[in-house]
Parts: C-alpha cells; sequence; structure tokens
C-alpha cells in the first residue's frame, strides 16, 4: 500500500515539472507571488476504535489548515501545507471499553491540479484534486479514571463500577460516570507492553474540493483530504494488542474536511488586465475639461464659463445667492433674498408683473371656450331666459354690453380683452376673472 501511494505522489511531481517545463520563455521568467490559504475544518477519525455506532466517525473535532501554493501558468502547481486537530473516538460496548482522543499535526508538500487554466481567473467555480507527501506528529490520550481518580470497571449490566465486578468485594463497589476527561498519556501506561513507540510518520494526503472565486484574488474553496496514514498507532491500538484491546491490521486514517479563504498575491487585478493596458490612468488623473484648474477626478461641477472656482472646482458665488459670479447679475445680494436665474432679487413688483403676464396668455383660450359654451347654450338662454330673469351687470362691466341687450356674450368679452391686450382698458388681470365669473352667474 505504501509504494502504490509513493508511486502516485512522485507520478503528480512529474506531471508538475512537465507542466513548468512547458511554460513558454516569456511567462517562465516572471516571478509568481504565492497564494495564500487559511481555514477551518472537520477532523475525522476511521480506526480501530469507535466501529461499534455509525455515527461515532462523524462525532470529531475541529482542525485549521494553513496552506501556501506556488502557481504556475498551467493547471499544476505545488504548495507547502500545515494541519493540526484533534481526533477521538468512544467504544459503547462494555465488552471492549475504549477510547482515545488524540492531538494531530502535520506539515508536507502536495501537488495541486486545477480543472481551470489559470490563465482564465474569471471562473466562477474551479474544480481541484491534489495529492502529496506529509510528516504526521500525534500525541494520544485515553480516558481511564473519574474526576476523583477511579479507575472505570465496565460491568456487563452497562454500569461503571468502581471494582472489578469479579472481585470478591464488588457488592461494596460504587457506580462512577465517565467525565470524558483524556489524562492518561496511552505510550507511557504502556498497556499493550509497546514500549516508547514513536509517535510521528509518513502520511499521504489525496483531496477533491472546489474554489469559488469572489474577486480577482480573493476566493473561497472547499475540500475533503484523505490522509493515509502510515502508522496504527494514532489509537494506540493494534492487531498485536492483547485481549479486549485487539484490533485489526489495517493502519489508521484521517479525514479532513475544511473551508478555507484563500488569496492570490500574485493574480493581477482588473486594472492590471490586458483590456486596459493602452490606457494611462496617470494622464486621465490629470485631465481638466473645462480649464479650470481643477482635475476632473476633483472637480465637483463641469462649468466652461466659470472663471473662478474654489478647491472642489465649483463656481464663486460671493454673495451665496445660489447664482455663481459669473452669471450674477447682481452683486451683494442681501442674505436670504430670493433670487431668480440671473441672480437679482425678486420684489413684489415682479411677482404682480409677471401674473398678469401669465393672465394675459390665458384670457384668449378662456373667450374662446367661452364662445363654445355660449354656442351650446344658445336655445337654452333663448327659451328661457326672460329680460325680467336677466342678473343685472355691475356698474363696472355696463360698458362692455355693447348692444344694451342686458347680457354680456362672449363677443363682446372677446372685444374688452382685445381693448385690454391693446391698452385701452382701465381693467387689470383680476378684472377681467371677475367679469368671468359674471358670465357664467347669467346662466344661474
Amino acid at each position: 500500500m505504501r509504494f502504490g501511494y509513493s508511486i502516485l505522489f512522485f507520478s503528480l511531481l512529474n506531471l508538475l515539472a512537465l507542466n513548468a517545463a512547458a511554460t513558454p520563455d516569456n511567462q517562465s521568467d516572471k516571478i509568481k507571488l504565492p497564494t495564500l490559504s487559511g481555514g477551518p475544518g472537520i477532523m475525522i477519525y476511521r480506526g480501530d476504535v469507535g466501529q461499534d455506532r455509525l455515527s461515532e466517525s462523524i462525532l470529531s473535532h475541529a482542525g485549521f489548515q494553513l496552506e501556501v501554493q506556488f502557481l504556475t501558468t498551467g493547471k499544476v502547481s505545488l504548495s507547502a501545507f500545515y494541519l493540526s486537530g484533534k481526533a477521538s473516538a468512544n467504544n459503547y460496548d462494555y465488552t471492549r471499553p475504549l477510547n482515545f482522543e488524540s492531538s494531530i499535526f502535520a506539515q508536507g508538500l502536495q501537488a495541486r491540479y486545477d480543472f481551470t487554466n489559470s490563465s482564465k481567473p474569471d471562473a466562477i467555480i474551479t474544480p481541484f484534486i491534489t495529492a502529496g507527501v506529509e510528516f504526521m506528529q500525534f500525541n494520544s490520550f485515553t480516558d481511564l479514571l473519574d474526576k476523583d481518580g477511579n479507575t472505570y470497571h465496565y460491568w456487563n449490566d452497562g454500569t461503571i463500577r468502581s471494582m472489578d465486578q469479579y472481585s470478591t468485594n464488588s457488592q461494596f463497589a460504587s457506580i462512577l460516570y465517565r467525565d470524558y476527561v483524556y489524562e492518561t498519556n496511552i505510550r507511557d501506561a504502556n498497556l499493550d507492553g509497546f514500549g516508547k513507540y514513536r509517535q510521528n510518520c509518513i502520511a499521504f494526503p489525496f483531496g477533491a474540493g472546489v474554489r469559488m472565486r469572489l474577486s480577482d484574488r480573493s476566493s473561497i474553496h472547499f475540500s475533503v483530504t484523505y490522509h493515509a496514514v502510515e502508522s496504527d498507532f494514532i489509537d494506540g491500538i493494534t492487531n498485536e494488542s492483547t485481549g479486549e484491546r485487539r484490533g485489526d491490521s489495517k493502519n489508521d486514517h484521517l479525514i479532513f474536511t475544511a473551508a478555507m479563504f484563500r488569496y492570490a498575491f500574485g493574480a493581477p487585478r482588473s486594472s492590471d488586465k490586458g483590456e486596459y493596458s493602452h490606457v494611462d490612468f496617470k494622464k486621465l488623473e490629470k485631465e481638466d475639461a473645462d480649464n479650470d484648474g481643477i482635475p476632473d477626478v476633483k472637480d465637483a461641477i463641469n462649468e466652461q464659463d466659470a472663471k473662478k472656482v474654489d478647491a472642489t472646482g465649483r463656481p464663486v458665488d460671493s454673495d451665496k445667492d445660489g447664482i455663481p459670479d459669473y452669471r450674477d447679475k447682481e452683486a451683494g445680494t442681501p442674505s436670504g433674498n430670493v433670487v431668480n436665474e440671473d441672480g437679482i432679487t425678486v420684489t413684489q413688483k415682479m411677482i404682480e408683473d409677471k401674473f398678469r403676464q401669465d393672465s394675459l396668455a390665458a384670457l384668449p383660450a378662456i373667450v374662446e371656450y367661452l364662445q363654445s359654451f355660449d354656442r351650446l347654450n344658445t336655445g337654452t338662454r333663448g327659451s328661457t331666459i326672460s329680460k325680467s330673469a336677466l342678473t343685472e351687470i355691475p356698474v363696472l362691466f355696463k360698458d362692455i354690453d355693447i348692444n344694451r341687450d342686458g347680457f354680456i356674450s362672449p363677443p363682446e368679452i372677446g372685444k374688452a380683452t382685445e381693448d385690454f391686450i391693446s391698452g385701452k382698458s382701465n381693467f387689470d388681470s383680476r378684472d377681467f376673472y371677475k367679469l368671468i365669473e359674471f358670465y357664467f352667474k347669467q346662466y344661474q
């Protein structure tokens, strides 16, 4: 088995060398900064302990992995990694009451094959596989004593007691409860007479995973790595152990699942990519389209006609009326005054004149409407309104009734409008609105 792992590992290293040799000369001279990955994971143990319950293998401990990856221009790269964590397992059968907890430390090298070429950095998802070799250290303990230092004795009724079930004083045994504190060093306790066996070994990690892109340089990758350990002593149990402790002849193994954050220091950013290579960003930073002395990147307003601007490129407004000096026709406007678009203070007279202009513009349309209204109601007016029923015309409007029939008609209102517009009338716009109201009152 060890020979098979070695052949596979060195085959991948050979593939890495061939991949690097195929790199074009103009790219091989470039220095590639490494990629750093790190993150937590779960360490799962498989071995001689904890096999009496299917769920025992997932009742595992957390770990942490740190990895430095050296990228190439191809799909294969080499990385160095450090792994730490804990593994543990418990048997719950009273006939073989074994348990252990071990601290795991490993350092190694592995080859990595990305199924998406590094020349396609925009790929959202990149599957990969890994294989390598590592030096692993472990330090294993077991829980044999309770919190008061009493040795566990497992009885066939499922209880744990302070004496052996078959001792002469077993009737005086008290019930104990496991505290799950692994206080006894398995090697030092020499439970199987193995002496000071090695607590380190070579292991071969084989993994697969997927990398998910977050940005040009950062990503998250999820992976599962199987560690083929070249030792059967992680749990302290082997096929040479005695009695109920005897295990099988297979080595112990570990599985590590991880979610790691990955940052590629050497990956190009968006602004460094070839499609922008022709852009002179330094020149862009100095461009000043409106020639006000403020670069466009700092210019709040692009005003071509402004002669004086502040530090943000805004035209100077000395009197703070909201109109820049170069368009302000009234310098020194008092604070709080309302101004028009030319910076001139708006007076009451200006407001009245504006109102009068707007009213005049509306009068011809009103007269046209009145004429249409009169045509629709001529028959009704002629048949239902008698002279005795006519509303008396106010003195102000007497002269508008040209035919003196006691009814002010739309043509007469139109003639009054023309006189007003030509300056031949003493009416103002308010008088005309009163006249319109009176016209409709005649129909009530």
